[in-house]
């Protein structure tokens, strides 16, 4: 029998605390943001306060001012990630770009670009996408931001626990965890991915029939 996990989920988003400690560390360049007068105010790099700037200029921005991957709807890469919805009607969204950030720093950047500029940008945030309702994962227009590579699943064996990035479902976690002799109490279908599952607190097998 395979003992069970305490599992930590991975922070999805650093605070304007964080990001402001990574600027003080000379990290301010590598994720391209610059403070504006105030406290917690920041905006791209050579971003233009424009509101009436266009979506796809925005992704442009994010593409040449950040180290994150952007897929745009011509690219495999996209129709792939559209493809990855359990409801019909989030695929049939359409996201102006999805960007892939690999780290919680990135996702922050990425957070106040979209969300403390000027611009004010809508966007959606995508881990597994398997809740139905419209605008949680998807969006019609504006970035969609996958966590798919925030995929760590990095065990504890002394202390029982594991770390588990929300970019994972939760057949990448029992097959990362398959051969250690711990195992999860997740979600009860593999392609759930995590982040939503604990955020949302849908059905574990642990839970009491109705």
């Amino acid at each position: 029998m395979k003992a069970p996990l305490w599992i930590g989920f991975i922070l999805l988003f650093a605070s304007p605390q964080s990001i402001g400690n990574a600027r003080t560390n000379g990290l301010d360049a590598y994720i391209g943001l610059k403070p504006e007068p105030g406290p917690s105010q920041y905006r791209l790099a050579n971003h233009s306060s424009n509101a009436e700037q266009s979506r796809a200029g925005l992704c442009s921005s994010i593409h040449s001012s950040l180290p994150i991957k952007v897929a745009w709807p011509s690219s495999s890469d996209y129709r792939r990630e559209q493809s990855r919805y359990w409801s019909t009607g989030c695929a049939a969204l359409q996201p102006t770009c999805i960007v892939y950030p690999s780290s919680a720093l990135e996702v922050a950047a990425l957070v106040a670009i979209l969300g403390w500029s000027s611009v004010g940008e809508r966007f959606s945030i995508k881990s597994g996408g398997h809740n139905p309702n419209l605008g949680f994962s998807s969006i019609q227009g504006g970035p969609v931001i996958s966590l798919r590579y925030l995929n760590r699943v990095t065990l504890d064996a002394e202390s029982h626990s594991v770390r588990v990035g929300p970019g994972n479902r939760w057949q990448d976690v029992t097959t990362a965890l398959e051969a250690s002799g711990f195992t999860v109490v997740g979600g009860r279908v593999g392609d759930v991915g995590v982040g939503g599952n604990l955020l949302g607190g849908a059905s574990t097998h642990r839970q009491s029939s109705p």
